[in-house]
């Protein structure tokens, strides 16, 4: 099935003698959510489906809720940062289902990820720290250093600048993981 993400335009620090862009705001990117609900709900009624799908960066700018799961009709673009988030909240419920204790009960975990996943993956440890009791986890947000810190998703994480972070960290923890969404490490 063919379908659309709507995404922000990414300003990275290579801009330098281009024209000006301006990163969406909160106003902005509500208008541009409200607008895309509701072409794609007036294509979903012609045609049966969705194929207009809104990237997690514009519902965290907006501060506004995720769509439902159902909204992402098997997450057709996902690997464009479209149902990450709503992913990963999902299977945080899954978490407590399948619980197998899988480190001893004194270990610390570092989450790696990017700075707009961070709040989520945070609940994500907060899930773990439910399923495991004793395990110590926190989320390390990771700053864009290679695009440029306006550059906030897992997605385009550069692997110098988790490398960095790994290092940083490495006495901290026993295990340090990344999001699953990190793609260029």
């Amino acid at each position: 099935m063919l379908s659309v993400a709507l995404v922000p335009v990414g300003l990275t620090r290579f801009r330098k003698g281009l024209p000006v862009l301006k990163a969406p705001g909160a106003a902005f990117a509500r208008r541009v959510i409200g607008t895309a609900l509701a072409a794609a709900e007036k294509h979903k009624k012609e045609k049966g489906v969705n194929i207009l799908y809104i990237a997690d960066e514009f519902f965290i700018k907006a501060r506004l809720p995720f769509p439902s799961y159902s909204y992402y009709n098997n997450f057709p673009q996902l690997e464009n940062g479209v149902g990450m988030i709503s992913r990963l909240l999902a299977e945080i419920v899954k978490i407590g289902e399948k619980a197998e204790r899988p480190f001893g009960k004194k270990t610390r975990i570092g989450l790696i990820t990017a700075v707009d996943a961070a709040p989520y993956i945070g609940k994500l440890g907060l899930a773990l720290r439910l399923a495991f009791p004793g395990v110590s986890i926190k989320t390390i947000p990771v700053i864009n250093r290679f695009f440029g810190k306006t550059v906030t998703v897992a997605g385009l994480l550069a692997g110098a600048d988790v490398r960095k972070a790994v290092v940083k960290n490495r006495n901290l923890f026993d295990f340090i993981l990344c999001a699953f969404d990190i793609e260029n490490v």
